[in-house]
């Protein structure tokens, strides 16, 4: 079977419901998917954009109807190896949690992107002479607002 042909994910979320479940790979992530990444989905009746970790691939159509798909890939490279995989699902069958849930404590602290804070601006009359007076008196807020209107949006 080539990497094209694999159509779907299982996905494990760091949720106490002990389910796997399916997405869609969207054409631009196929061939480069693999067993271990962590990507983002949407999850949950509000489809909130999810971490979860890829533990299985497929080629068969799942019998579910509204297939959802992945909306992006976090690592370039498989983020848990598959001895990592293999452990934390021994662990969820052995202490009856989910996999996502063994995942997430097998999970360095600080890595998770689950709860990411995103900070914009509007726009600012008079954002050049605000620019000027914050350099003066208070340069480090300068520098996060000089930041914010280079990037636009940024995480806390």
């Amino acid at each position: 079977m080539q990497d094209q042909d694999i159509k779907y994910a299982q996905i494990a979320f760091p949720i106490p419901v002990d389910m796997i479940f399916t997405y869609l790979i969207p054409e631009e992530f196929r061939g480069k998917i693999q067993v271990g990444m962590r990507i983002l989905a949407p999850f949950g009746k509000n489809d909130k954009e999810t971490e979860g970790v890829v533990v299985d691939l497929s080629s068969e159509e799942p019998e579910i109807k509204d297939i959802k798909e992945i909306l992006d890939i976090i690592d370039d490279e498989p983020f848990y190896a598959k001895d990592i995989l293999s452990l934390t699902k021994w662990i969820s069958e052995y202490y009856l949690s989910s996999w996502g849930e063994a995942l997430k404590c097998a999970t360095p602290a600080g890595i998770s992107t689950i709860s990411k804070r995103f900070v914009s601006i509007n726009e600012i009359p008079n954002r050049d002479k605000l620019l000027e007076e914050l350099t003066k008196t208070a340069p480090r807020q300068a520098q996060v607002l000089t930041a914010l209107i280079w990037e636009g949006k940024m995480t806390v």
